[in-house]
């Protein structure tokens, strides 16, 4: 009989019906007809392996048929007979084998591991127990739970990878990731982030950047008070700002004449002599002030 044949038959056929061949070839001793059926897609049921001891097919036999059926999450009573007929040894070998339907509860996440039960244990989020044993598991996971676990396993191994697989702030899982990101040139992204949540000291990071000479990057975060008490006030020249603090406390940094010229409207240019005038004795407020005020504003400059 042919293959395609086999398959068309055991598609239409009820639990029973299958059953039936089953015992049928059982009965007449028939085992490689009985796998050939399961070969071809017949569904393994509780009753066909309890029919194979009835007529004296134990152990090696049952673990071959095993290894052909389908293990499926509707496999449930298949896993709860192999484990009332097989003692711990001979489970040891057949549990694989249901590695893709094993319950939460059972086995326990140190007997997964020890028979490498890979992918129940990533089922139950456990990658930390995957990634010292079976890391190429892992890799071939390609998400962010996976990868977060091989970078806390081995950082500098892992980290390029993420990298290379556009995971980059999952780095940030390792203890100091975020130290490896700043380094490799992802210090905009961690800045981003900020806290991540309650994962990152973000006074910390920007810190970090300050002592990296990353200006740019911290301007750009809005660390300006941080920028500020270390005397980092070029980066606020370049982008022409009016932030308060620069404006009050740097009058002599700031170019006066850019930014009134790089910003008409009359709210902004208030605002810009309402700030030199806190510091009008410092000679560039003074001739900013002389140069963009009228007589009468020029008389009270000069007399104040």
């Amino acid at each position: 009989m042919e293959k395609k044949c086999y398959e068309g038959i055991i598609a239409l056929n009820s639990v029973q019906n299958n059953e039936q061949m089953a015992w049928y070839c059982l009965e007449k001793s028939e085992l490689s007809r009985f796998k050939q059926l399961l070969k071809e897609g017949m569904p393994l049921t509780p009753f066909m392996l309890t029919s194979m001891v009835f007529f004296g097919f134990y152990g090696t036999a049952i673990k071959e048929v095993l290894a052909l059926a389908e293990i499926e999450d509707s496999s449930k009573d298949l896993l709860s007979w192999v484990r009332g007929y097989f003692d711990e040894d001979d489970l040891n070998e057949v549990l694989p084998l249901f590695d893709a339907c094993l319950p939460d509860e059972y086995p326990s996440n140190d007997v997964c591991v020890r028979l490498k039960l890979w992918n129940t244990l990533y089922r139950r989020k456990q990658c930390n127990l995957i990634a010292p044993n079976a890391p190429e598991f892992l890799l071939e996971k390609h998400t962010a739970d996976a990868y977060a676990a091989l970078v806390q396993f081995d950082m500098e191994k892992y980290a390029p990878v993420l990298i290379e697989n556009r995971f980059p702030l999952t780095v940030i899982a390792a203890p100091e990731g975020w130290k490896y990101l700043i380094d490799h040139g992802y210090a905009k992204e961690v800045l981003k982030l900020k806290d991540a949540c309650g994962l990152l000291d973000a006074k910390e990071v920007a810190n970090y950047c300050l002592q990296k000479g990353l200006i740019e990057e911290l301007y750009e975060a809005e660390w300006y008070n941080l920028l500020l008490d270390h005397q980092e006030t070029d980066v606020f020249v370049r982008h022409q700002s009016f932030y308060s603090r620069f404006l009050t406390e740097y009058p002599d940094k700031v170019d006066w004449e850019d930014l009134w010229n790089s910003n008409d409207g009359d709210l902004q240019r208030k605002y810009l002599k309402h700030k030199a005038k806190l510091n009008k004795k410092v000679p560039a407020c003074y001739e900013f002030l002389a140069a963009h005020s009228g007589l009468w504003e020029q008389f009270w400059l000069f007399c104040g």
